[in-house]
C-alpha cells in the first residue's frame, strides 16, 4: 500500500486541510469494528487530540482506513459511530494510533475535556474584545484573573482524571490544589483591604461579617488551635440579634463579650455552634442609665 503524501504550498510546507483545530485530551475510548476475517475486534485506545468531527486516537492495533468503527467513552458511557482515515501505513505523520472522523459531528461525546479546551480560547478571545472596547483596567484584571483560575482549575481537572486512568496516587495533586487555593485567597484578602481603604466595602454588611467571620476561623486552623469557635451576637436571644464576631475557647470569648458590652453597651450573649447554646450573656444598657441619668435625693421636690 503506498503511503499517501500531504498537498504542500508553494513554499514547500504542507497545507492544513482540516477544517477546526483540535485539542489535546487523555480520554479513555473503546474502539471496536469488524476485521477482514468478519470476526469482532475490541481495542482499548487514547484519545489526544480532538475536535467536535473527530480527532487522533493513540492505539496498538487499529482498523484498515475507510473502516466503520464504533467508539465508546469510558468516562461517560456514550457511544459514537465513526470512520478510519488514517493509520499509521496510510498517511505520513501518523504514528503510534489513528485519526478517526465522527460520522455525525458531536462535541459533547468527548466529554467535559473538550467542552474545558473550548471554553479557554472563547475566553481569551473575549478578552481580546474586551480590550478594543476600552473597559476599565481594573475590571480587565478581575476578568484576567477569572481566566486564570479557571484556566488552572481546568489543568488540575486534566491531571486528576490522567491520575484516574494511570491508577496512580492523587494526594500529591490535592495538595497542589489546597496549595493555590490559600495562594489564591491571600489575594483576595489583599484585594479586599483596598476596598476596605476605599470605603467601596465595610465590616458591617451582612457579606463583611461573613468574611469576617470566615477569616477568624481560619486563622484559628492556620495557628493550629483546637478551641472550640464561639459567636458572640448582640441583642435579645431570641429576637432579631445581631451577629459581632468569633472568638475561639470560652473564657477568651467571654473575654471578649464583656470589652465590647463595655465599649458599646447593650445586650450581649455568646452562642457555641457545637452545643446550639447560649452559654453567657451580658446587659450593660441599666449600668449606661444610672451613669447618664442623676437619681433623687428623698425629701427633696
Amino acid at each position: 500500500m503506498t503511503v499517501q503524501k500531504r498537498p504542500m504550498s508553494s513554499d514547500g510546507r504542507k497545507l492544513e486541510r482540516r477544517k477546526s483545530c483540535r485539542f489535546p485530551v487523555t480520554i479513555p475510548i473503546e474502539v471496536s469494528w469488524i476485521g477482514e476475517d468478519g470476526i469482532a475486534v475490541k481495542e482499548n485506545a487514547i484519545a489526544r487530540q480532538i475536535n467536535a468531527k473527530g480527532g487522533f486516537l493513540e492505539m496498538s492495533v487499529y482498523p484498515d482506513p475507510g473502516t466503520r468503527i464504533t467508539l465508546a467513552n469510558v468516562l461517560s458511557a456514550q457511544t459514537a459511530e465513526a470512520r478510519a482515515l488514517a493509520a499509521p501505513h496510510a498517511r505520513q505523520g501518523i504514528a503510534n494510533g489513528i485519526v478517526v472522523e465522527l460520522i455525525t459531528p458531536d462535541e459533547h461525546f468527548w466529554g467535559v475535556d473538550l467542552q474545558l479546551r473550548k471554553t479557554s480560547i472563547e475566553l481569551d478571545n473575549l478578552e481580546k474584545a474586551l480590550q478594543q472596547q476600552e473597559i476599565d483596567l481594573r475590571l480587565l484584571k478581575e476578568y484576567r484573573e477569572a481566566v486564570e483560575y479557571i484556566r488552572t482549575a481546568a489543568t488540575m481537572v486534566q491531571r486528576l482524571r490522567e491520575c484516574q486512568l494511570q491508577g496512580s496516587d492523587s494526594e500529591g495533586l490535592l495538595q497542589a490544589v489546597a496549595s493555590e487555593r490559600i495562594c489564591r485567597a491571600s489575594t483576595l484578602c489583599a484585594e479586599v483591604t483596598i476596598d476596605v481603604d476605599a470605603d467601596r466595602a465595610n465590616g458591617e454588611s451582612i457579606a463583611g461579617r461573613k468574611l469576617c467571620q470566615a477569616v477568624q476561623e481560619l486563622c484559628a486552623r492556620l495557628v493550629g488551635t483546637n478551641e472550640p469557635r464561639f459567636d458572640i451576637f448582640a441583642g435579645k436571644i431570641d429576637r432579631r440579634a445581631v451577629w459581632i464576631e468569633s472568638a475561639f475557647g470560652l473564657s477568651k470569648a467571654r473575654q471578649r463579650m464583656e470589652e465590647l458590652a463595655v465599649q458599646i453597651p447593650g445586650k450581649y450573649f455568646l452562642f457555641s455552634i457545637h452545643s446550639h447554646a447560649v452559654l453567657a450573656k451580658i446587659d450593660t444598657e441599666n449600668n449606661l442609665k444610672r451613669t447618664s441619668v442623676p437619681g433623687r435625693r428623698k425629701g427633696v421636690a
